[in-house]
């Protein structure tokens, strides 16, 4: 096996002659071993700590986030649009509802991951934990498509009412101002480039569990996880724990679920770099250090 710290060939279970970290022996499969070790190790247990954190926090968020929205809407139309706002708070409600039911299948999956992988009398992993997430992350990837569709629907007919607008301008010996169409041209552009970067990050997602999941199966290494993925996924972390802080002064429970959310993205990010680091060599089986020969006399 490899040492994950050094990277040299160690015998399997022992410790590492050459850094003296302790290696511990989950499988006899060495893809499966990483596999395992990652999934057992603290960083992979905070990050799903974290996350079911930001489950629970997550209930009292619709709560409040519900109350502030009647408030508006009665400010804003006055006692007589109590329908309106049900109907509205109802598909609030709902909406919240499915996900925080999406996000504790989530957690549930991660936790149900952690104890496989933790589990030292079996050297397999159970891939129900990985089933899990992978099929919700494919469902919102689906999602996302489907937004996709509607939004350059939406930009194509706003486009084609533009040039519709400016030929009858034309036609009436006017002269459309094409500057005016400029900043609706870029934002529609712009928010265009950010669906399909979602798209990339959402699919990245997919494809990773796909070939973690197939490694527990099959026990062959695979080390191909996406880097704008996981790099994605750190400063996805970063940011919202930056977010988080300064967001506690003025909502201290949004900003403690940010904190939280932004945790246990940074700390996934890092088991998944080092899967990817430890499965190189398993892959491809080079790049192995050898082991240092003593001065020869």
């Amino acid at each position: 096996m490899i040492c994950p710290k050094c990277g040299y060939e160690i015998a399997a279970g022992a410790p590492c002659p050459y850094c003296g970290h302790t290696v511990k022996l989950y499988s006899s499969n060495p893809a499966v071993n990483v596999l395992k070790s990652v999934g057992a190790s603290p960083k992979f247990l905070v990050a799903a700590i974290a996350y079911s954190l930001t489950v629970v926090l997550s209930l009292f968020s619709v709560s409040s986030v519900v109350q502030g929205l009647n408030n508006v809407l009665v400010e804003a139309f006055g006692a007589g649009a109590e329908g309106m706002v049900q109907s509205i708070s109802g598909f609030t409600v709902a909406g919240g509802v499915v996900g925080i039911l999406l996000n504790v299948l989530i957690g549930l999956g991660m936790w149900i991951t952690f104890v496989s992988c933790s589990n030292t009398k079996t050297g397999n992993v159970s891939t129900t934990g990985i089933t899990i997430c992978r099929t919700l992350l494919v469902i919102n990837l689906v999602c996302t498509c489907i937004l996709t569709v509607f939004a350059v629907g939406f930009f194509a007919i706003l486009g084609a009412g533009i040039v519709e607008a400016a030929n009858e301008l034309m036609a009436l010996g006017g002269v459309p101002n094409v500057s005016a169409g400029a900043p609706i041209a870029v934002i529609c552009g712009v928010l265009l480039v950010v669906i399909l970067l979602v798209i990339f990050y959402e699919a990245g997602a997919v494809k990773a569990l796909t070939r973690i999941r197939k490694t527990a199966r099959t026990g062959v290494a695979d080390n191909r996880i996406s880097r704008y993925f996981m790099v994605l996924t750190l400063l996805q972390g970063v940011f919202r724990c930056i977010y988080g802080v300064a967001d506690l002064f003025s909502d201290p429970l949004d900003g403690i679920g940010q904190i939280l959310s932004g945790v246990a993205a940074f700390f996934v990010a890092l088991c998944l770099f080092g899967y990817r680091k430890q499965m190189t060599p398993l892959r491809f089986g080079t790049g192995v250090p050898t082991a240092p020969q003593p001065p020869q006399a």
